[in-house]
């Protein structure tokens, strides 16, 4: 891994490709010289082609949970869903509306995320010097679906359990860069009358910050889970397969084992897209991952407007199987929860 550049771009350009130590304290990759089929694109329009979100998945001993703030520049959106571990009792909130509704946050340090619409509210305070991210969820009923509220904080603390941060191009010239981590996590939620408590001791949360310029045409594969094996050491993972094309250069892909991070070769998903309620082979091509995702839930989000298109599915439930970390040591994963998307989009 590289030292962390101060600034994701100099004069225009990448200041620098790759996996680096610690979080960037400037995200600026709106100062990019963005070019399509070689022209420049003005300054005003780059930011229609900037994806920004804030995703958290959160892994309770008695709740499953996702929610996320999503811009992209000509519409905002947010989702919230929660279930029972088991897939029971599952509940979903979401919301579109004008980008004047969302905010990304400019940096963890002291960058807010929000997403205000009637009815529907998720802060996200990052203060990442302070080693903690503060979130507020105010999500009103609708129809046979009950309010969702809580207060969460999640703890991060980059001396202990070393985050991924990584700028990476998806295309000529197009950057993609995110930050995730593996968080304790405790506060509250509320589900309708059903109140439950995280324990920063026991309960996780995996943060996801991504800021890319996507190609107008693009998709993504992805699957994270945390939680501790039978000896309590803390394994989490994050695979990837999307439009890079040198993936194996060029990839996001890691384990995590006790906060230490080991870097994988590309990622492969094997899955039924017609029947996502099927078991997932999750595999990288170094051998070092071998797994199996059962879903036991799923969220679906589709808009087809036009010349914009997103058909994204995030599926929730257990992984089994084996991870290698880099010095050859395998553990067995039993069970561990987390979520797996497809995701395939014209934005």
């Amino acid at each position: 891994m590289k030292d962390t550049p101060q600034r994701m771009v100099t004069d225009g350009q990448v200041t620098e490709w790759g996996r680096f130590r610690y979080p960037f304290r400037v995200e600026n990759l709106r100062d990019l010289d963005l070019r399509i089929a070689g022209i420049p694109v003005p300054r005003p329009l780059r930011r229609f082609r900037l994806k920004e979100w804030q995703h958290v998945a959160v892994v309770g001993d008695d709740l499953a949970m996702a929610f996320a703030v999503v811009d992209t520049h000509y519409l905002a959106n947010a989702f919230c869903w929660t279930a029972d571990p088991d897939g029971g009792r599952f509940v979903e909130h979401h919301r579109e509306g004008p980008a004047l509704a969302v905010r990304i946050a400019k940096d963890l340090f002291s960058g807010e995320c929000r997403f205000d619409c009637r009815g529907f509210s998720v802060r996200i305070e990052n203060r990442l010097g302070d080693g903690e991210h503060r979130i507020r969820l105010d999500i009103d009923a609708s129809g046979n679906r009950p309010a969702v509220t809580g207060d969460l904080v999640l703890h991060e603390d980059v001396a202990v359990r070393q985050p991924l941060v990584v700028v990476l191009p998806v295309g000529p010239g197009r950057p993609m860069y995110t930050h995730k981590s593996v968080c304790p996590v405790s506060g509250t939620v509320t589900v309708g009358e059903r109140r439950h408590e995280l324990d920063a001791t026991r309960d996780l949360a995996l943060l996801d910050v991504q800021k890319t310029y996507y190609p107008y045409r693009t998709f993504w594969r992805w699957a994270t889970f945390a939680g501790r094996d039978a000896f309590g050491r803390l394994l989490a993972i994050n695979l990837v397969h999307n439009v890079i094309e040198d993936d194996e250069r060029f990839n996001e892909n890691t384990l995590w084992v006790d906060g230490a991070l080991h870097p994988l070769s590309a990622a492969r998903f094997e899955f039924n897209r017609n029947d996502l309620s099927r078991p997932w082979r999750l595999r990288t091509t170094d051998g070092r991952v071998d797994l199996v995702f059962t879903p036991v839930g799923r969220r679906e989000g589709r808009v087809n407007v036009g010349a914009v298109m997103s058909d994204y599915k995030e599926c929730f439930g257990r992984f089994d199987g084996t991870v290698t970390d880099a010095e050859g040591n395998s553990y067995p994963v039993d069970g561990l929860r987390g979520v797996a998307e497809d995701h395939e989009a014209r934005f």
